[in-house]
């Protein structure tokens, strides 16, 4: 994905979104360092996701395939971020037991080839562990299945299947949620048209840049909580998960300081 182009204010709000539950994180387990492998996901900029635990002095480090990693070096160094990339060529981590504080994935897991041997990874190398991937239950999900748009590893778009597989490793499950409910469908056409057609278009000029943002332009950020009405209303869970664009499952050996 080119830097400079707008990625739309679906994303942004995803962004925006994920940073929340991620400053909620990093806040109640004391979180000092953290690992995001892998950093390649369905949009958005590629090593973006965790640019914004920067704010709050963690220690970040990103790893996956060389070419992704590339594409988020040349993204983390127009912000100045302090940030460590490391190269992997499988799921393999080159790191030691116990090294993170925290480690997760956000829509990452279908790519990889060997996801088992991911979760292995993550939960050596962390007490902490964190999966976010696309929400099954929203209808669309369903429907881009139908027609092949997800990856072919679409069976672990599943939270039973992903806590299942942290509780065999030892992990106790903290917390399974929902997140990225905008008042718009999780589409893969551009968000653009779809305000439009649901009548929420004002401001449609506006260039979606999350890298904007981490660069100075915190206006946006203005600009993205007018569509948080449904994710922070009091309407059921049940009735948001039809709806929510992601899920994530967050376990951990130890229990955090309340």
């Amino acid at each position: 994905m080119d830097m400079e182009s707008d990625v739309g204010v679906g994303v942004v709000y995803e962004q925006f979104r994920l940073n929340r539950l991620l400053e909620r994180i990093v806040r109640k387990y004391k979180i000092k360092n953290t690992l995001e492998a892998p950093i390649y996901g369905m949009a958005g900029l590629t090593g973006i996701n965790s640019m914004g635990l920067a704010n709050f002095g963690v220690k970040i480090t990103l790893a996956d395939k060389k070419e992704h990693v590339k594409i988020a070096r040349e993204a983390w160094k127009k912000t100045k971020r302090e940030v460590r990339f490391v190269d992997i060529k499988n799921e393999e981590l080159p790191f030691k037991n116990g090294e993170f504080d925290f480690a997760y994935n956000f829509a990452a897991l279908w790519y990889v080839d060997d996801q088992e041997k991911m979760l292995d990874e993550m939960c050596r190398v962390s007490d902490v562990v964190m999966i976010c991937m696309p929400n099954p239950w929203n209808f669309l999900f369903q429907i881009r299945k139908i027609l092949g748009m997800t990856p072919r590893n679409h069976q672990w778009a599943s939270e039973k299947r992903i806590a299942a597989g942290l509780k065999r490793r030892g992990f106790q499950i903290a917390e399974i949620g929902i997140l990225d409910i905008p008042p718009w469908p999780d589409t893969v056409i551009p968000i653009k048209s779809v305000l439009t057609w649901v009548g929420l278009s004002k401001g449609a000029t506006w260039r979606w840049s999350m890298l904007d943002y981490y660069m100075g332009k915190t206006e946006i950020e203005k600009k993205v909580e007018k569509y948080y009405f449904i994710e922070d209303s009091k309407l059921p869970n049940f009735i948001k998960k039809l709806w929510a664009h992601h899920f994530y499952v967050l376990a951990t050996r130890r229990l955090a300081n309340e």
